[in-house]
């Protein structure tokens, strides 16, 4: 019987990573890490649908090397590894040992394997195959019988086709009995969570996002009876009333949002996710809320129309306010994120885009520099300006020439914003709670590790 390994990699300095589809990461300066969604699932799927023995492990909440190693207790014949663009070197060099040490065949998934398979298998011959897209049914094909290795990436198949599945519905509730949920908690209140996955896909296209690349740009939805379920169970088995609703965009179906919030009301929890300022209204946020939403981040990234044009957004400054507002005035606590030296853009832009993004009156505005994660429009834009290879980690600490904005000014305009966001009156009562001088002293010291200040 074959035994398989499931795993998000350890690192090497036993930083706090995530790791799950569109977003890979270091644990913000908040201390939030993501459960591991994908991971869970894969393991329920496996364990119920084929003959292998499963053992997963989530190594990212701080875990280094030598540690993850004494924690595997099996010899795996095959070692599935979600490789994320943040520490993209670390992870390659993980799957070396496991490799070395178990002689097990090393399957590769995340977004950025996806947009690079050929050169990651040409660069790295220990790595066996490449799963490009979602994972979950094109792993559990090749572990039945017989296994079936022409759904990945090899060097005997490079012909693999996208593996976005239409049936979603057809999954297993993911299992979280291998995962010590302590490690996830909010950041606010200290209380676990776990993320359910209500759809998948996004129809939009912006140039940065790699989230087409795992989920695909078709909008695929999970009946509401399975969600609702999935919610109610693990409600009763750990106890869990807090929830990352995981979508690339949820509120891009309305009437979905508002039929899954009616039965929501009936559970009596709390959750938080994402939505596009276009998507979103009054109506729609008031039955969140009453639902339990709390919170919503937007993807706002500049207040510049020529940039969200350029950038293939698909909405105007205008659709901001009001997609905000929408959120304001139902009670929801709102959550902006913005991107930092988008090709095109000024200092000017910027310090325009920060004044604008006061004005609004966001709970909490985050900054990033323009990532250019590869398989982006992004990443083939800035590709102009950078030495950018497959092979290189992409992490949104690193800042990138764009053209106009040299990088030391960059820096700079990222740390000032940063700075002053985090000590706007709505920031330092951050989600109802007052912090103390203590506690604020200790965001500080978080917060020169984050910025590397």
């Amino acid at each position: 019987m074959n035994k398989v390994l499931i795993c998000n990699p350890p690192s090497k300095g036993a930083d706090k990573i995530i790791r799950e589809g569109r977003c890979t990461q270091r644990s913000s300066f908040w201390s939030l890490n993501y459960p591991p969604l994908t991971l869970a699932q894969l393991t329920s799927l496996l364990r119920r649908d084929s003959d292998v023995i499963v053992e997963t492990h989530d190594f990212g909440v701080g875990v280094g090397f030598e540690q993850a190693f004494d924690k595997i207790n099996i010899t795996p014949n095959y070692a599935i590894v979600n490789i994320g663009s943040t520490q993209f070197d670390s992870d390659i060099e993980f799957c070396r040992l496991l490799n070395k040490k178990y002689q097990c065949e090393i399957i590769v998934i995340g977004t950025h394997v996806s947009s690079f398979a050929q050169e990651v298998l040409n660069e790295f011959p220990f790595i066996k195959y490449v799963c490009i897209n979602e994972p979950e049914f094109t792993i559990l094909k090749f572990f039945k019988k017989p296994m079936d290795d022409s759904v990945f990436v090899s060097k005997e198949n490079t012909n693999v086709a996208n593996n976005f599945d239409n049936s979603i519905e057809e999954l297993p509730a993911p299992d979280w009995s291998s995962f010590e949920l302590a490690n996830y908690k909010l950041p606010s209140t200290g209380e676990k969570f776990l993320m359910v996955n209500p759809t998948r896909g996004c129809p939009w296209k912006c140039s940065f996002c790699t989230a087409p690349l795992f989920y695909g740009n078709r909008l695929r939805t999970r009946s509401v009876d399975k969600v609702v379920k999935e919610i109610k169970d693990l409600k009763d088995k750990y106890g869990i009333d807090n929830f990352l609703l995981w979508s690339d965009t949820f509120t891009a179906n309305k009437k979905y949002v508002k039929d899954l919030c009616y039965e929501l009301k009936k559970l009596n929890i709390r959750w938080v996710s994402n939505s596009r300022v276009d998507t979103l209204d009054y109506e729609t946020a008031k039955v969140m809320k009453e639902s339990g939403c709390w919170l919503l981040t937007f993807g706002i990234e500049t207040h510049n129309d020529k940039t969200l044009s350029r950038i293939q957004k698909g909405y105007k400054e205008v659709d901001i306010t009001r997609g905000v507002n929408a959120a304001k005035d139902a009670g929801i606590l709102t959550v902006g994120h913005y991107i930092l030296g988008l090709p095109g853009e000024s200092c000017e832009d910027m310090r325009r885009t920060y004044q604008k993004s006061k004005e609004l009156g966001l709970d909490y505005s985050q900054f990033y520099y323009a990532t250019p994660f590869p398989g982006t429009k992004l990443y083939r834009e800035l590709s102009q300006y950078n030495n950018l290879t497959p092979f290189d980690n992409y992490s949104q600490d690193h800042c990138y020439y764009n053209g106009i904005v040299p990088v030391r000014d960059l820096k700079k305009l990222k740390d000032e914003f940063s700075i002053k966001s985090l000590f706007r009156v709505e920031t330092v009562n951050f989600v109802g709670r007052s912090f103390t001088i203590r506690q604020i002293l200790k965001t500080l010291l978080q917060i020169r590790t984050h910025l590397r200040i």
